[in-house]
């Protein structure tokens, strides 16, 4: 079974990811671009798979740069406020193509629109990084 391994964190919730786990494929430089690791509801994460969904709009905490990766984690909503989001076990990895800062065309400040591309897939019924 396939486990994504990460290491070096380099904020809270901004870790680098290590494509020499990867054997026999490609990446950039290994300091060149920062993994976010984000939660999404689950109604979402089949349309950025599909490539339907090619956006995401983010608070700009994590200061957001063209070719940074996301790992996008699905998850059911609360059902109430006193229980927590359960995690689905879909992930999808994208790169971040375009940011639109907030600030203008009615984006509050502060915020940033993200254009992604969805790369790799991971589901609860298939290989999955969740043990």
């Amino acid at each position: 079974m396939f486990k994504p391994q990460f290491h070096r964190p380099v904020k809270r919730s901004c870790i680098q990811w290590r494509p020499d786990l990867f054997h026999g494929v490609t990446f950039p430089p290994f300091d060149a671009y920062t993994v976010h690791l984000l939660n999404t509801y689950q109604i979402f994460m089949d349309p950025v798979a599909t490539l339907k969904k090619r956006f995401e709009i983010r608070k700009n905490d994590r200061n957001f740069q063209v070719g940074d990766r996301l790992i996008l984690t699905g998850i059911e909503p609360a059902v109430d406020k006193y229980s927590i989001p359960q995690m689905t076990g879909h992930f999808i990895e994208c790169a971040v193509t375009y940011v639109l800062p907030g600030g203008q065309f009615g984006l509050a400040d502060g915020f940033v629109v993200l254009g992604i591309e969805a790369l790799f897939e991971w589901k609860p019924e298939e290989s999955s990084p969740v043990g």
